[in-house]
């Protein structure tokens, strides 16, 4: 059961609430999604204003920013969906950035791509995504998402 004091709690902590972006101005992660204990487990502030707005989140759905931005709890800015809508969003936004750290794609000529990969790029592909989005999403060719898409290349480590 939520307590009111949960709810003054999350609302105390909301900067701004206009039409644009409701500001988190409490506890952040480092990429900038707000924290908050809910029900006596820390949740993000934007999945709190989704369950005050529109009651429990749908099971296996993520709460993803219409707005792209991260502190923002207005819940006209946000959306349910899957971890695949997400990777979609982030690619189609140009939010996914390839780990260049881990020295993937063109950075190691002998790289091939995990498992887990190729099945978000099939799934990726499989949402509508066209195969240069995800190869730019990966930081690989075109002709690489295409070839593991027909089953033509298998790029697994």
């Amino acid at each position: 059961m939520r307590w009111p004091s949960q709810i003054q709690r999350f609302w105390s902590k909301v900067i701004t609430k206009t039409n644009c972006c409701w500001l988190w101005s409490g506890r952040k992660t480092s990429s900038g999604y707000g924290r908050l204990m809910w029900d006596g487990r820390e949740i993000g502030a934007h999945q709190i204003s989704w369950i005050i707005h529109n009651g429990p989140i749908p099971h296996g759905l993520w709460i993803l920013h219409k707005c792209d931005n991260p502190s923002c709890t207005n819940p006209d800015h946000l959306f349910a969906g899957t971890h695949s809508d997400n990777m979609k969003d982030a690619i189609v936004k140009g939010r996914f950035k390839f780990n260049r750290k881990r020295k993937f794609g063109e950075d190691n000529a002998s790289h091939k791509l995990s498992k887990e990969q190729v099945n978000e790029i099939k799934i990726l592909v499989g949402n509508g995504l066209t195969h240069q989005h995800v190869a730019n999403g990966f930081g690989v060719h075109q002709s690489t998402v295409t070839r593991i898409v027909n089953g033509e290349k298998r790029t697994m480590g």
